[in-house]
């Protein structure tokens, strides 16, 4: 039987297929951030330079109980092609341009083009995704082309269209087979890495016209194959299947370099899968200039001081080249020591949960990413999502009052007044009475609203005393008879009252006195008063004293006194009885007796009365 090769393209200055899978298929990504056993896994999000080498697990306590001043530590690992540390997790491979080119000429075998089949299947689902395509050609003595880039692209259909082939048997058309696989690409040309896949059965045959490594005279079209190979960017690693095939078979396809030969021994199931971690392997960069970035959230400090390198470890080593912004919290690790980083790399961080009202699922760090270099080529991006941590003790609510409206005086408010209660909590509450919103539209001097708020830190109560008084003093003034005699007394009262706060000072004068000496006509007096709310009352009286003949014969009696004030008096009444008074003659008798029965000041007021009446 022939000797047999398996033999797999690869371009070298792109970016390579990072694994995390072995032949059997890996379960599809868990959502972002979803907790599970204390995990968060991550969602693999690519950068803009189509990057997917890293996923990484963010290992948390499930919880922790926070009151007072705790301290959690938190662990970030980042794996590349590690299916161990990706749990539930599949890491993509960068997106590539692959076409499988399978021998299925007659010295493989039913059962040996069956493992084949399953081998590149596998391959599919390693490399699919991602905007990766695939294309496949199958040959034996004729050249099939089976899949090209045009076609659907997705892993279901490439598989499927593997698993469909036709097993055509026959001779081992290997230079056909690889002139049709860069027909592939050449009809869609793109900026992936473009990588041939090819299986044979080692050695071509015919094996001077089909071979693709005879250079001679006679087949110029040899030099042509690999001159495009080279122009594409395509190079190739070959697994060699059997004891008799060694690297320097098809050796022009890869440059003669041994590194790129990968023996199997059969083709069996269980050689196939050995051999595809390798091969991915070989096509996965190593990794420099590794940098982490992160921001350290509100509540969360890093570490004990301005250069925090002791708080992350990479792959067990002191992070160096720390650096910590105590203004913006952006902590970044560098390591440049390692030049050469291997595939899994782990980076263990351990910031501190200060005593902060927090509670619930909070993001310690946030805005964390990872940047490094490939080996073969191009700085990437890795965006992780926020490490959480859930802090199931908390603070108790926090209650504050508010009270809303005209403010007056001594703490009284001088309008409705509307009465609330914010409740603020880190944690559901588990109960709340008396919170709720109310106004007061009555006054009162003492009116208290009670807010209770409990949550599993405990309860808090607050309360409010409010004073309302919209309502402003009365001014009163009582006794007022509205007209008086000149000869009569007028006794008024003031008084300022007021029914909540109370009256804190007032104009209020008593008005009393005889009327003649008010003054004849009308006379008005007001008054304000002030609460202690600040309100302000007033009230005003007014009243008219007017001159009778009744009034004159009253006042000329009380005022005329000596020997002989009888007769005077009884003179005066008489000028004054009557329909028809003589108050001119009664005036000239007063000015007679000024100063003589009647004093001079009472004289001129009843002279001064009669004139007015």
């Amino acid at each position: 039987m022939k000797a047999r090769i398996l033999a797999v393209a690869a371009v070298a200055a792109a970016g390579a297929i990072a694994a995390c899978m072995d032949s059997s298929r890996v379960a599809a990504p868990s959502a972002p951030n979803a907790v599970a056993s204390g995990r968060i896994h991550p969602s693999l999000v690519t950068s803009s330079m189509q990057d997917s080498a890293i996923a990484a697990t963010i290992t948390v306590p499930d919880s922790v109980s926070l009151h007072g001043t705790a301290t959690v530590t938190m662990k970030l690992t980042s794996k590349l092609t590690d299916p161990t540390t990706v749990q539930n997790d599949s890491v993509p491979v960068p997106p590539v341009d692959l076409v499988a080119v399978m021998d299925a000429s007659g010295s493989i075998g039913e059962a040996g083009w069956n493992t084949e089949q399953d081998f590149v299947g596998n391959l599919a689902a390693t490399v699919m995704g991602h905007g990766s395509r695939m294309g496949i050609v199958e040959f034996g003595t004729t050249v099939a082309t089976d899949w090209t880039f045009q076609q659907t692209q997705s892993t279901s259909a490439i598989e499927s269209a593997v698993a469909s082939l036709p097993y055509l048997r026959g001779e081992t058309y290997t230079k056909s087979a690889m002139r049709a696989a860069l027909n592939i690409f050449a009809a869609s040309p793109s900026s992936r890495p473009r990588v041939i896949a090819l299986v044979t059965d080692g050695n071509p045959n015919p094996p001077t016209s089909q071979n693709p490594c005879n250079f001679s005279g006679a087949y110029p079209d040899a030099a042509r194959l690999r001159d495009s190979l080279q122009l594409l960017g395509i190079n190739t690693i070959i697994v060699g299947v059997g004891p008799d095939i060694s690297a320097n078979a098809l050796g022009c396809l890869i440059n003669q370099d041994p590194s790129r030969f990968i023996p199997v021994a059969s083709f069996t199931t269980e050689a196939f899968n050995g051999i595809l971690d390798q091969v991915i392997a070989k096509l996965t960069p190593t990794l420099s200039n590794v940098t982490l970035h992160a921001t350290v959230a509100p509540g969360f400090t890093l570490g004990s001081g301005p250069t925090p390198t002791d708080t992350v470890l990479i792959n067990g080593v002191d992070g160096s080249g720390a650096t910590y912004d105590a203004a913006t919290h952006a902590v970044t690790w560098s390591v440049p020591a390692l030049q050469s980083v291997p595939r899994n790399l782990s980076l263990t961080l351990a910031p501190s949960l200060q005593a902060q009202p927090l509670c619930g699922l909070k993001p310690a760090l946030t805005s964390v990413s990872v940047t490094y270099a490939l080996s073969t080529g191009g700085q990437y991006t890795r965006l992780l999502p926020d490490a959480n941590i859930t802090v199931t003790k908390c603070n108790p609510p926090v209650v504050t009052p508010s009270v809303t409206g005209t403010v007056g005086q001594n703490g009284w408010y001088t309008s409705d007044v509307a009465v609330g209660f914010d409740v603020q909590s880190d944690s559901p509450l588990t109960s709340e009475t008396g919170c709720s919103a109310s106004t007061l539209t009555v006054d009162t001097a003492d009116s208290t609203f009670t807010c209770t708020a409990a949550n599993d830190a405990g309860s808090v109560t607050k309360s409010v005393t409010v004073k309302r008084d919209a309502t402003p003093p009365v001014v009163a003034y009582s006794g007022n008879a509205g007209t008086y005699g000149a000869s009569q007394d007028v006794a008024i009262t003031c008084a300022a009252t007021d029914a909540t706060s109370g009256v804190a000072s007032s104009t209020c004068a008593n008005v009393s006195g005889a009327a003649w000496s008010i003054g004849v006509g009308s006379h008005s007096y007001s008054a304000t008063a002030t609460d202690n709310a600040g309100n302000v009352g007033s009230g005003s009286a007014t009243f008219t004293v007017v001159v009778t003949v009744q009034d004159l014969d009253n006042l000329a009696a009380a005022w005329v006194s000596g020997p002989g004030a009888n007769g005077v008096v009884n003179s005066l009444h008489a000028k004054l009885k009557g329909s028809s008074p003589n108050v001119q003659a009664f005036i000239n008798e007063v000015q007679a007796q000024s100063g003589k029965k009647i004093p001079a000041d009472k004289a001129a007021v009843l002279i001064a009365l009669a004139q007015a009446m």
